[in-house]
């Protein structure tokens, strides 16, 4: 049988590669603040973590700031980061 001229076994393919993407997703967690905490307890005024994962996909930033401006520009370079990474701008 065909869809829109594509074989279904290869859309069965396709479908059970995005399920098993999606299964891996679920192995990639969130970078905890305490995580950037312990990072700014090395000496830090403002900590922005990246972390990718190449095969989910899936990027997270998580930013922290030991005071009201620190927080205020570390959640600014976290933004950057985001637009650099071409995150979608409701993300941002």
């Amino acid at each position: 049988m065909e869809l829109n001229n594509v074989p279904t076994n290869l859309l069965e393919k396709e479908l059970s590669k995005r399920v098993d993407k999606t299964n891996n997703m679920e192995k990639v967690k969130k970078i905890p603040i305490q995580t950037a905490k312990d990072i700014a307890a090395l000496g830090y005024d403002e900590v922005i973590i990246v972390g990718c994962n190449y095969e989910t996909g899936t990027q997270h930033v998580t930013t922290y700031g030991r005071s009201m401006k620190a927080c205020e520009n570390a959640a600014l370079g976290g933004n950057a980061v985001k637009r650099l990474l071409k995150w979608p701008e409701r993300n941002v």
